[in-house]
């Protein structure tokens, strides 16, 4: 836990977007330590890029009282969420848990009650009209209609 959180720790990225990580990592080929790839950040998830990176950042550094970890994974949650929010992820239509709106929500509802951080608090009801705005469906799975995201110059498919 300590060898990945440090790597974690490492590898996040300081520029005029705050503190964030990068979404992908380049294997090297002769198996050495994976590089990180300075792309453009990608939408808020749990289960991939920063949200989910400082959840689990955050978690280690109470996990093993490393300070450190913890006031970085809220740096960077704050980071993340503030440039969403500027940003307005048009792009990003789900609500769902693990991809979506609903996993952001999730993080930023449990660091909020883990740290008391007034700014993540003050930004659940935002993520909560993002899960719901024009999502209520009461006939589908969960209560919530997904819209797949659209891949570049490709129309997304008619749901079923």
């Amino acid at each position: 836990m300590r060898t990945l959180a440090d790597w974690l720790a490492d590898i996040r990225v300081h520029d005029e977007r705050g503190t964030r990580w990068p979404r992908a990592l380049v294997l090297h080929p002769a198996g050495g330590t994976p590089v990180a790839t300075d792309d453009a950040p990608d939408r808020p998830a749990w289960c991939y890029g920063a949200v989910g990176v400082c959840r689990a950042l955050y978690l280690a550094g109470r996990a093993l009282d490393v300070p450190e970890w913890r006031s970085t994974a809220l740096a960077g949650l704050r980071s993340e969420l503030a440039r969403a929010r500027r940003e307005d992820h048009e792009e990003q239509t789900d609500p769902g848990l693990c991809h979506g709106w609903g996993g952001a929500l999730q993080i930023t509802w449990r660091m909020a009650h883990d740290t008391g951080d007034p700014c993540l608090r003050d930004l659940l009801p935002w993520l909560a009209r993002r899960v719901t705005d024009n999502r209520a469906a009461p006939d589908e799975p969960f209560g919530l209609r997904h819209q797949p995201r659209r891949a570049a110059g490709r129309p997304t498919a008619p749901a079923s």
